[in-house]
């Protein structure tokens, strides 16, 4: 008797951890990314026109690295930048790093005081590594989606 109520506890338990698997993205994981040489080589490429970069994204990036997920939109890129790390014409508002949404801390992992972080738009945040000569992107997706919206 024993036997089957832990066989049976052992079949409820896999069949709850399997659907919040499914339920949670774990099993089909919609994320993409895509790395790139230089700029020229993603100008080169149709992946600019699909709509993952900025149109005004630095020219002088070097070691791009792309990831966006295709469910929510969310967009996130890295890359080293040679010479000035502007972001086009738009004004970079300066940021701490508490105001930043949880996605850009919880896939960048960035640490450090010579960190600054700038919000681009409502949906849109940067921050520049000055040390490594590095800036990570971040596009909201769902919230852009909201904005769009209303």
């Amino acid at each position: 008797m024993r036997k089957k109520v832990l066989l049976g506890a052992a079949i409820v338990l896999a069949v709850l951890l399997v659907g919040f698997g499914f339920s949670s993205g774990m099993f089909f994981d919609e994320t993409l990314t895509v790395r790139f040489n230089s700029y020229q080589e993603l100008g080169n490429s149709d992946y600019m026109s699909l709509g993952w970069f900025p149109s005004d994204f630095p020219q002088n990036t070097v070691e791009i690295i792309e990831t966006h997920d295709i469910d929510s939109n969310n967009v996130w890129i890295e890359s080293f930048y040679k010479g000035s790390p502007g972001f086009g014409e738009r004004k970079m508002e300066k940021l701490n790093k508490s105001e930043l949404p949880r996605q850009f801390a919880r896939h960048f992992k960035i640490r450090g005081k010579h960190i600054q972080y700038f919000g681009i738009s409502e949906y849109e945040y940067l921050a520049i590594d000055e040390r490594l000569r590095k800036l990570y992107y971040h596009r909201d997706g769902v919230l852009k989606s909201n904005l769009e919206m209303n």
